[in-house]
């Protein structure tokens, strides 16, 4: 696995117009396996303003603590730079989001700076096409504290060429929220939104 470290946050509207200029090349061909890249942004630190905004969208309180789903939020930019990526097989227009699992392993302060690092890994067929996630990982302090997978279809034949039984994603999980708009506790988080894999066949 290749690992390419990033020297700023990845600018996703770019991005974006960087996948859609290379879609044409990208559509319709085979796809038989993803890229062995990983992208690293290391000792980051959390943007507080931005987390308000974002506490105050989805409805949760600001505390020191930060919610498991913001971690999530960190770790999008580099999942929009990896897929706009010329390695990246699959065009980016018609990607599907399917599903979210996460794990939070310990409760995460706003104030510690953080190591991102993001992946596409486990490729497998779909009856319409196939399926793939998209891996997030957070450390503090050289403490691996959050991990998440994004499961991901792209409809189309050929991709990948054997076609076993029927492989898909897991079934999407509703994020737990307590009461008074908090953020779940990092156990409650852990327990009801861990993270999940469908193994290759």
């Amino acid at each position: 696995m290749t690992v390419r470290e990033l020297a700023a946050v990845p600018d996703v509207g770019p991005l974006l117009v960087k996948g859609l200029v290379g879609s044409a090349r990208k559509r319709g061909l085979p796809v038989e396996k993803l890229p062995r890249l990983s992208l690293l942004l290391d000792d980051q630190a959390q943007d507080v303003a931005r987390l308000a905004d974002y506490c105050r969208v989805v409805g949760y309180g600001l505390t020191d603590r930060v919610p498991a789903t913001w971690l999530h939020v960190l770790t999008f930019p580099l999942q929009a730079a990896l897929m706009a990526d010329e390695a990246f097989p699959f065009a980016l227009p018609g990607l599907v989001h399917v599903s979210n699992d996460m794990t939070l392993s310990r409760p995460v302060s706003v104030g510690e700076r953080l190591r991102l690092l993001v992946r596409a890994e486990n490729l497998r067929p779909h009856a319409r096409g196939a399926v793939f996630d998209m891996v997030g990982e957070v450390h503090a302090s050289d403490e691996p504290v959050w991990r998440g997978s994004c499961c991901t279809w792209r409809r189309g034949r050929g991709c990948p060429a054997s076609r076993p039984r029927r492989s898909g994603c897991p079934r999407p999980r509703s994020f737990p929220r307590s009461s008074g708009g908090s953020p779940p506790t990092w156990a409650a988080a852990t327990r009801r939104c861990r993270a999940t894999s469908t193994p290759s066949t």
